[in-house]
């Protein structure tokens, strides 16, 4: 049996667009529907009057702060809309989650509202008195919001919109991440699959941090990429719309990258934690020791491009496709599939299934 949840996402708006897309999508991921100022229509009642009566139809209450305290409601100047928002939703007692940003100094210029710094600090006072969770940049963002509404599903089971007849969340589509949202998964994860083309880029960012912060640590990695000098390498060409000469060695650069983050034994990878390790409250994890890097090569054009990370974790095991297009640029415009293990299994099987296949299939290059 499955469900949806409605969850209403407040924050300041001009300073956090990228924070509230990075979290409705991520929402949108977990089988749940985020309602937020982006959809809200024009009506006739006022603003106030709107937003209570969509607060009213969720089932959690999400806030974000950061640096900026937000706009006054004009007929109260003392406080703010998104403060009008968490006020209400208190007063009703919807289950409220806040994330608040860690350390506002680091923040750009222009996203700290330092004339509202006193009413800023008095707003996260009265959050505090309740469960909140620290933020510091999208990715700690998500990964909190992740494991926040993981926890209140299960807390929170009365909650919810039933789908009874469904056996499985459909996947949502979404546009397809950026090279840098990728990059920042997989280093997160302790185990990646990298499936495609030939990813040139995103190995070249993931190479560019590793080589320049020695604090990170790189997962184990899979990568299988397309075997080149063949047809399917043209028709890749063909597909991305270059001519024989443009991009070159595009392909080929993204082995000789691979090849040096192999033999470079500088890299660490994130050491495994146990059950055992898990079970205790200090976590701790053994030293790390050099990155198990893996490539392949599949002699076959890929459909699409597929980053796996950590299949074999049911709460964190997450999949991102992108779905290939006839002369279509490699930016935000394509459409991706996104789905968890923890609530799309059937699909997150058929895709880890898919990727298992072709990696033995690479190892013999037969059936």
């Amino acid at each position: 049996m499955k469900k949806m949840y409605r969850v209403f996402v407040s924050s300041t708006y001009e300073d956090l667009k990228e924070e509230r897309i990075a979290v409705m999508r991520t929402l949108v991921s977990m089988g749940c529907l985020p309602v937020g100022m982006e959809y809200f229509e024009a009506a006739d009642e006022s603003t106030t009057q709107y937003i209570e009566k969509q607060i009213d139809t969720c089932d959690f209450y999400l806030l974000i702060v950061a640096g900026r305290y937000g706009t006054t409601i004009e007929c109260e100047k003392e406080i703010s809309y998104t403060e009008h928002e968490y006020d209400y939703a208190a007063r009703h007692n919807i289950p409220i989650f806040a994330f608040i940003h860690s350390s506002i100094e680091t923040l750009p210029f222009g996203k700290v509202q330092y004339g509202k710094l006193k009413e800023l600090n008095t707003f996260k006072n009265k959050v505090s008195e309740k469960n909140i969770a620290r933020w510091r940049d999208i990715p700690s963002l998500v990964d909190t919001v992740r494991s926040s509404m993981y926890a209140a599903m299960e807390t929170y089971d009365h909650l919810g919109y039933v789908f009874d007849n469904r056996t499985d969340i459909s996947i949502p589509l979404t546009q397809n991440f950026s090279n840098r949202e990728v990059a920042d998964r997989i280093l997160a994860s302790r185990k990646t699959y990298i499936f495609g083309l030939g990813c040139t880029y995103l190995i070249r960012t993931l190479e560019d941090r590793l080589m320049n912060d020695p604090k990170l640590e790189c997962p184990d990695l899979k990568i299988l990429l397309m075997q080149t000098g063949d047809s399917a390498e043209k028709i890749a060409r063909k597909r991305a719309g270059w001519n024989e000469q443009e991009k070159k060695d595009f392909y080929t650069q993204t082995d000789e990258i691979i090849q040096k983050l192999q033999g470079n034994n500088a890299i660490q990878r994130k050491a495994p934690v146990t059950k055992d390790k898990q079970d205790s409250k200090e976590q701790k994890t053994d030293p790390p020791t050099s990155c198990l890097i893996e490539l392949r090569h599949i002699e076959t054009l890929p459909p699409y491009n597929m980053f796996i990370f950590d299949p074999d974790e049911e709460k964190l095991g997450e999949i991102i496709v992108h779905i290939a297009g006839w002369k279509t640029p490699s930016d935000n415009g394509r459409p991706a599939l996104h789905l968890y293990k923890s609530n799309n299994a059937f699909w997150f099987k058929y895709f880890l299934d898919q990727f298992n296949r072709m990696w033995n299939f690479a190892e013999g290059q037969k059936e």
